[in-house]
């Protein structure tokens, strides 16, 4: 059994490491906790960020408007963190043992322009230019909006 303790906001099941197999990727009260599957088994969780976390000290990300989600912003074929925050687009890439320090890449997308409600606009992660690099695409009352990653920052 993984125990990733009772502080979970959401889980995913994605390839975080690249070798073709989903792993477990938890975001909690301290951080984002990674599970990596062995193919028959998944190794203990351990925490890759001390970011993204619902407590004070790891940023105060909460369900509310705060999504966090996983897709490969710098084309390396390894799934980043990028979380809408209060005040815009914040990104920790993948160095495939851990995610680097969280960086701000953009002013858009976050609570204070209005994506406070996931269900009424919400935001997705995809390759929308063809490069590599996965881009944000979110759905408005006014429109559809994309801001495109050149791998270290998004395109406004």
């Amino acid at each position: 059994m993984i125990d990733f303790g009772s502080d979970l906001d959401f889980i995913y099941l994605q390839d975080i490491n690249g070798d073709a197999m989903a792993d477990i990727i938890a975001f909690g009260e301290r951080g984002v906790y990674v599970a990596i599957s062995t193919g028959t088994h998944f190794e203990r969780p351990k925490l890759w960020s001390k970011e993204f976390g619902s407590s004070q000290r790891s940023g105060e990300w909460n369900q509310s408007g705060m999504t966090r989600l996983l897709g490969d912003l710098n084309g390396d074929g390894l799934d980043d963190v990028i979380g809408f925050y209060t005040n815009g687009t914040y990104v920790a890439l993948n160095d495939g043992t851990s995610f680097e320090p969280i960086e701000y890449w953009s002013e858009h997308f976050g609570l204070n322009k209005g994506w406070n409600n996931e269900s009424v606009y919400p935001r997705f992660i995809m390759d929308v230019d063809g490069d590599g690099k996965e881009d944000v695409l979110g759905i408005a009352s006014s429109g559809v909006y994309i801001s495109i990653s050149n791998g270290t920052s998004f395109n406004e």
